[in-house]
């Protein structure tokens, strides 16, 4: 399952996904990311949001990863 999750970040665009990376997995603010990346804070922002818009409209098509979206979304709540 996880060579799954890992063949669809590569799916992303470069940026989007080292933003989704740092924020997600490296616990980085926006303004952290934004500064090490030489970007601005609403295009870190921008470049989140799509990133995980992607990878929810693609786990929804994989039946397994499916199962695993109610869990991030507690998980994203708390």
């Amino acid at each position: 399952m996880l060579r799954r999750v890992y063949a669809l970040l590569d799916r992303l665009s470069p940026r989007d996904r080292l933003v989704f990376v740092l924020r997600r997995a490296e616990a980085m603010t926006v303004e952290e990311i934004a500064r090490v990346m030489n970007l601005s804070v609403s295009t870190v922002k921008r470049s989140m949001t799509h990133a995980s818009n992607q990878l929810v409209r693609w786990m929804r098509a994989d039946p397994e990863l499916a199962e695993l979206l109610p869990k991030l979304e507690r998980r994203e709540a708390e």
